[in-house]
């Protein structure tokens, strides 16, 4: 069983090291956002020590939720610096029940609980291994039954085959025909589907630019989305200039104009200064269009995360791909409705560049399939469900995703680039 320690002392830690049977991992964990960490790369971790006052940005009830929210199944030794009846009470809702104060136990006490659990980790291993010894074991016997069963057929179709009086000629020579037709088509459609890649892949650089109604999620969906886009090199240009709160989420700051910031190793964020733009009489539609053109060939795919579409529809119209969030209640529609109404007919859009998605989606949301007749001229490129842990995500400047989030938005991703 694999256990980590974040105790911030590596005194103690190395001696609970040197007298347990469990494996503990690495060194021990000196803050609380490393622990976070440790678990999303290493799903192997049955067992955690913690010291309820280890250093970090969370309080201990936020730290707590966010490792049971993690992993359900985390077993968890904590240990309270005093005592405190609410934070107790709080931790056994959680189903943690081994809880030890600080000077009441010894780390004697520490070990034997560990070994404990070490061992009791052992017999449910033996049991869901003998169990998956019967599963198998049944599972072969079906399989000589259905070979079995298989050979039977196999020898009564050769018997009836051998009784049937096939008229050659003709049919064979229809038959024959059929098959060429079909082996034709099958070359022409292949040779149009590589005619369309090859175009494809020759349009290096692509715009994709994310549209919807206030506080819809649009800036969050763009860094999520960028995250999902591998081994390309990505510029996110944040026009939501009032506000510019891609500042704050990512965590970064900077006084320059037009700075490009990096957030990750391919994604490079560009902030745009109104008071400088309004101060010197510059005029930002065609500082943007500008920039387009100078980042054409530097950038995989040019991410704009957009607010005002009449003041840049010039700019939405050199997008190879417009994408909507919508939020699923009448009034996120009634706004969506006038956004691809100014899309279409008054800046005359082109619908097939268009992408539905449906953000925020919870129990209480509109059904889908209402959705998808409202929206039934476009594509729907897919629906994100409502989670809390966006805040964290925020929280930690974008450090953490969970595998739920990140496998709605692969299948986005798919669908739009």
């Amino acid at each position: 069983m694999e256990v980590i320690t974040a105790l911030g002392n590596e005194k103690i830690a190395k001696k609970i090291k040197e007298n347990v049977i469990a494996n503990i991992v690495g060194t021990d964990i000196q803050y609380k956002e490393a622990v976070i960490e440790i678990l999303e790369k290493n799903e192997k971790v049955k067992l955690l020590i913690l010291n309820s006052i280890l250093p970090g940005e969370l309080d201990i009830y936020e730290f707590i939720n966010i490792l049971k929210y993690k992993n359900p199944e985390l077993e968890i030794i904590i240990i309270l610096e005093k005592e405190n009846e609410k934070l107790e009470k709080f931790i056994i809702t959680k189903g943690i029940n081994n809880i030890y104060y600080n000077n009441k136990t010894t780390i004697n006490e520490i070990i034997e609980k560990i070994n404990e659990i070490n061992n009791k980790n052992k017999i449910n291993i033996l049991e869901k291994n003998n169990t998956n010894y019967l599963y198998k074991k049944i599972k072969i016997i079906n399989i000589i039954k259905n070979e079995i069963k298989k050979i039977l057929d196999k020898i009564i179709n050769k018997n009836i085959i051998n009784l049937i009086k096939i008229k050659k000629n003709k049919k064979i020579i229809k038959n024959n025909k059929i098959a060429n037709k079909i082996t034709e088509n099958k070359i022409i459609n292949k040779i149009k589907k590589n005619k369309k890649n090859n175009k494809k892949n020759n349009n290096k650089n692509k715009i994709i630019t994310i549209i919807g109604a206030p506080k819809v999620g649009k800036t969050i969906f763009s860094l999520i989305f960028s995250l999902n886009i591998e081994n390309k090199k990505i510029l996110i240009i944040n026009l939501n200039i009032e506000k510019n709160d891609i500042k704050i989420i990512i965590g970064k700051k900077t006084k320059k104009t037009d700075n490009i910031i990096n957030w990750k190793k391919e994604i490079d964020i560009l902030t745009i200064s109104k008071k400088h733009y309004d101060k010197n009489n510059i005029d930002i539609k065609r500082q943007i269009e500008s920039l387009l053109e100078k980042f054409s060939n530097v950038y995989d795919y040019i991410i704009i995360d957009l607010e005002n579409i009449e003041e840049y529809k010039e700019i939405i119209k050199k997008s190879d791909t417009i994408v909507i969030i919508v939020e699923a209640n009448l009034l996120g529609i009634k706004e969506t409705k006038e956004i691809l109404e100014k899309l279409i007919n008054k800046y005359k859009n082109q619908k097939d560049k268009i992408k539905i998605i449906y953000n925020k989606q919870t129990t209480t949301s509109i059904q889908k399939s209402i959705l998808d007749t409202m929206f039934s001229d476009f594509e729907i490129a897919g629906e994100i469900q409502y989670d809390n842990f966006y805040n964290f995500f925020i929280n930690t400047n974008g450090k953490f995703i969970t595998k739920k989030i990140k496998k709605q938005y692969l299948k986005i991703t798919k669908k739009i680039i």
